[in-house]
C-alpha cells in the first residue's frame, strides 16, 4: 500500500513538472528563517514554468557558478526599483517592513571575508525584465544579488515549502 501511495505521489509530481527535494542550508545567510545546517523541503520545477512572487524563498543558480545552488528571498522583480540603505530595503521608493530579517549582527564577516558597507548598501537600481533580485534574510552575512547582480528567471529552479 505504501509503495503504491509513494508511486502515485511521484507520478503526480512528475505530471506537474514538479519534484520535492530535501535541502540542507550550508550557511547562516537565511537566518533566522532557516538556521545554518537546517534541512527543509523545496519544490523543484522546470525553469520558467512557475510564477514567482515577492517574498518567496527560492533555490537558484548563477551563470558564473552553474553547479552551485543558493537559497535566498525574492525582494524585487523585473521592472522594480530596489535600493538598500542603513539596514532598510526600499522597493519602488517605499521602505519595506521585513519582520523575517536578522538585524542582530551588523557588519559581521561574510564567510571569513570583510563585509564592507559599500557591499551592504547600494543605491537604487532597476531590476531588468526577466530577472529577480535576491537577498538573504541575514543581510550582513549573505552573498546575494548585491554581489552577483539580478538573476534571470531561468536560473530559479525551486521554492521553499512552508
Amino acid at each position: 500500500m505504501r509503495l503504491l501511495l509513494l508511486f502515485s505521489l511521484c507520478l503526480s509530481l512528475t505530471a506537474c513538472d514538479t519534484t520535492l527535494w530535501r535541502y540542507r542550508i550550508p550557511t547562516p545567510s537565511m537566518e533566522p528563517t532557516l538556521e545554518e545546517g537546517e534541512a527543509f523541503w523545496v519544490r523543484l520545477f522546470k525553469p520558467g514554468t512557475q510564477p514567482l512572487r515577492h517574498g518567496e524563498v527560492v533555490v537558484f543558480g548563477i551563470e558564473s557558478l552553474p553547479d552551485v545552488r543558493y537559497v535566498k528571498r525574492i525582494v524585487a522583480m523585473g521592472g522594480d526599483r530596489v535600493a538598500f540603505r542603513n539596514d532598510t530595503l526600499f522597493l519602488n521608493g517605499v521602505p519595506q517592513e521585513e519582520p523575517y530579517v536578522n538585524q542582530e549582527h551588523p557588519f559581521v564577516s561574510l564567510r571569513g571575508k570583510a563585509t564592507w558597507p559599500a557591499r551592504v548598501n547600494f543605491e537604487e537600481t532597476v531590476v531588468p525584465e526577466g530577472h529577480v533580485f535576491l537577498m538573504g534574510d541575514n543581510r550582513h552575512d549573505s552573498e546575494d544579488s548585491r554581489h552577483f547582480g539580478a538573476v534571470q528567471y531561468r536560473w530559479v529552479t525551486g521554492k521553499l515549502i512552508e
